[in-house]
């Protein structure tokens, strides 16, 4: 064999060596990539986003949460659509808005829903029923569609086979199927979860877990609570006269210190009491929930999966502590409430913090995971919109705008301006809050009040009007009308004429 050939052979034995080398290389990580796209959703029922020291609430009751934020994205003015949990989680789970309007009696702004829970606009309105309709894609069939092995652990008795929360699921478990059943605490939940870990570590999972231990009633705050009151005096909150409360703020607070509050006595002085020994209740309960995400941390260290599960943290919406008169979450669309969780957390993904700033909503959550991720999807008409751009350090054209409706109250948020429209109240709706708003409009200037405790409505009808012509458009746009019934979906002459004026059509 000559010395020209052997050269050949050499170099095309060397070829192929460093040809398999590459495929190899390519093969093993496109294997690998797989296990890059393991996702963990944890919703937290309840949770307020100001009470987060990554939001700048002064007390540091999460610090396994806030690194999560430090290290990966988190939005900064992520809006929930409402103040219910089932239609806060659908419109995360289907990126669809739910409600379908039907005129009520007694005057006022039109719009009703048949179903506190429904998902009516996408079903025959003589037959509705609620829960996500069948014919919805949702977050989990998604995933489950492009090889995810699916994983629900829910603790919330809404969110439940009952109304079709278990759709997509390879494997769904619901801990309560009714209020009287006690949920589970988040150590109980995650146990679950580390089982399912240890099982589906060499496989490419999607788990959804419901947290509930922050809503009403809390039960398991006891061993933190001494913790929590260490860390420093609370904020003190702007709140109106006991005598201004609802019936239902005054009688939730009087359950709570009776059951924990000893030589608890009613009255202005003692109601106060309540309320201050509630919010240390609450934020221990918070405490609480992050230490169990910290260890669920370490777990994932511990799997080889650190690196690889994008961990997604949201809320379905907040809690009022009676800074408005009202407790709890039924029917109310204040900051408190409608503030929400959106924060991701993956090295691989991200390999530097991203922090957005701009407003969005939850329902942008389902199309930024399908565009982060790189699912494969038939094309689904979403409500909301991909945010790639945003983690980019890209700002959208249209961005900053949100919507969001529940029972007869509807809310819009465009700039500094905030403008809720307070529905007929003259008919009790089952979940929806009995006790009248004190005015049927309301704007706030949110960056120079943003405890919206100025009601500017009667100062700039201007502003009013604007903003209720843009709630309008938006839901129009989607096919929800916010008026009476027998109204058309179309937008008149005129109507199209002044919307153009103000340059919100073109």
């Amino acid at each position: 064999m000559s010395k020209a050939w052997k050269i050949a052979v050499i170099t095309v034995v060397i070829l192929i060596i460093g040809l398999g080398g590459y495929l190899f290389y390519t093969i093993r990580k496109s294997m690998l990539s797989g296990r890059y796209n393991n996702v963990i959703l944890i919703s937290i029922d309840a949770l307020r986003a100001d009470r987060l020291a990554c939001n700048g609430y002064p007390l540091q009751l999460t610090p396994n949460i806030d690194k999560l934020a430090q290290e990966g994205v988190i939005f900064r003015q992520a809006y929930c659509f409402g103040g219910s949990t089932t239609s806060s989680m659908g419109v995360i789970f289907t990126s669809r808005f739910p409600y379908w309007p039907l005129q009520v009696p007694g005057g006022g702004p039109r719009w009703h829903v048949k179903h506190h829970f429904g998902y009516s606009r996408f079903q025959d309105v003589n037959h509705l029923k609620p829960g996500i309709p069948d014919e919805l894609e949702t977050m989990p069939s998604i995933f489950k569609k492009n090889g995810y092995t699916t994983v629900g652990i829910s603790t919330n008795p809404y969110l439940t086979r009952d109304f079709n929360f278990n759709r997509g699921f390879d494997f769904f478990e619901e801990f309560s199927s009714h209020w009287r059943q006690l949920y589970p605490g988040v150590e109980t939940v995650f146990r679950k979860l580390d089982a399912y870990l240890s099982e589906l570590s060499r496989k490419k999972f999607f788990i959804w877990v419901h947290l509930m231990d922050l809503h009403h009633p809390l039960r398991d705050f006891a061993p933190f609570l001494e913790e929590v009151r260490a860390k420093g005096s609370r904020p003190e909150l702007n709140v109106p006269p006991v005598s201004e409360w609802t019936q239902e703020a005054v009688n939730i607070l009087k359950g709570f210190a009776s059951r924990h509050i000893p030589d608890w006595k009613p009255g202005e002085e003692g109601l106060r009491q309540a309320l201050e020994y509630y919010i240390l209740a609450y934020e221990a309960e918070l405490l609480r929930v992050d230490r169990q995400i910290g260890f669920l941390m370490a777990k994932l260290r511990q799997y080889g999966l650190g690196e690889n599960t994008l961990l997604i943290l949201v809320n379905d919406h907040g809690e009022e502590f009676a800074e408005h008169r009202y407790w709890d979450h039924r029917g109310q669309l204040y900051q408190a409430i409608v503030r929400a969780i959106w924060i991701m957390h993956c090295p691989q993904l991200f390999s530097q913090p991203i922090e957005v700033k701009q407003r969005v909503s939850q329902a942008d959550v389902l199309p930024t995971l399908i565009g982060l991720l790189r699912l494969k999807n038939k094309k689904i008409a979403f409500d909301g919109q991909s945010h790639l751009g945003l983690l980019k350090g890209k700002m959208e054209e249209k961005g900053g705008l949100v919507v969001g409706l529940l029972d007869r109250r509807a809310y819009i948020i465009d700039g500094d301006y905030k403008l809720m429209i307070n529905g007929d109240y003259g008919k009790k709706v089952r979940g929806a809050h009995p006790d009248p708003p004190f005015w049927p409009v309301e704007l706030y200037n949110l960056k120079e009040d943003p405890g919206e405790l100025h009601n500017l409505a009667q100062e700039y009808p201007q502003i009013v009007d604007r903003l209720t012509i843009k709630l309008k458009q938006a839901f129009l746009e989607k096919g929800i009308r916010l008026w009476q019934e027998g109204a058309s979906k179309e937008i008149s002459p005129e109507n199209k004429q002044r919307l153009k004026s103000l340059g919100y059509i073109k």
